[in-house]
């Protein structure tokens, strides 16, 4: 039997993915440009982009990537916990008139009243939860109305049960779920199914917004080379993969190559 059937009923095959790109870089062959034109080459739903390095670079760095995407792709930018709320909120400001989907992280992970503060001034929605890790942390978060899209990652809050309560609080609490996916191929293929096994919100028939799962377009050999059977990208989603369990089957040879780091 599938995981996701096992956690609640698979109500899709298809995971609608954007790409998590865009990061800072000092290879000439890795800026920005390069990185966002190979992710508008491709029919994600849309691309995330690391800013956060003064109001000035976020603008000039999400002007460059609206270009590159065009108007239609959706824009996802990430501080990384690295500004104040004042900063943070000036940030917004500056970039809402790029059509910018959601800011990830704008705060350090403890600053839950800081949070609080912005979303309520921010005029683009709040998402956090890659450095949170128990349900008590997301708990503080959502009754705090913290932040708009809730984020837990399936390895950093211990694994697909505690994700799922995580999702669960959002759900009830009548907020957008979209979980953190970062490293390899069995933390995605997991998350994946935990998408699979959600139901669609606040309704079921046009659901604003699906859930949508990060794919990461790093180099990452523990993602593309860590399986039997890489998982498959088709029309901008990731299928779900087939079988019992999570569906996947690890390459030994792979898990000896990078055994050692």
């Amino acid at each position: 039997m599938r995981l996701c059937d096992l956690i609640g009923g698979c109500g899709t095959t298809r995971i609608p993915a954007y790409a998590s790109t865009g990061f800072f870089s000092d290879d000439p062959d890795r800026q920005l440009s390069h990185m966002l034109a190979e992710a508008a080459d491709h029919p994600y739903a849309g691309a995330k982009i690391k800013i956060g390095r003064g109001v000035k670079s976020d603008v000039e760095r999400v002007r460059q990537s609206r270009a590159a995407l065009g108007p239609d792709k959706l824009l996802l930018v990430d501080i990384n916990g690295a500004y104040t709320p004042d900063v943070a909120l000036d940030c917004a400001r500056a970039i809402e008139p790029f059509g910018i989907h959601w800011i990830e992280e704008p705060l350090p992970p403890g600053d839950l009243r800081g949070y609080a503060e912005l979303r309520a001034r921010s005029p683009i929605p709040i998402a956090a939860g890659e450095a949170h890790h128990t349900v008590r942390d997301f708990r503080a978060l959502i009754d705090g109305r913290c932040i708009d899209i809730v984020q837990p990652s399936v390895p950093g809050v211990g694994g697909l049960t505690e994700a799922k309560r995580i999702a669960v609080l959002a759900q009830a609490a009548n907020l957008r779920v979209a979980p953190h996916v970062w490293g390899g191929a069995v933390g995605l293929a997991t998350a994946c199914h935990l998408i699979a096994a959600l139901p669609a919100t606040p309704h079921t028939a046009h659901p604003p917004w699906p859930t949508m799962l990060e794919y990461d377009m790093s180099d990452n050999a523990l993602r593309t080379q860590l399986l039997k059977q890489p998982l498959t990208l088709e029309a901008g989603h990731v299928l779900l993969p087939e079988g019992p369990g999570l569906g996947i089957e690890l390459d030994p040879a792979a898990i000896e190559r990078y055994r050692v780091c």
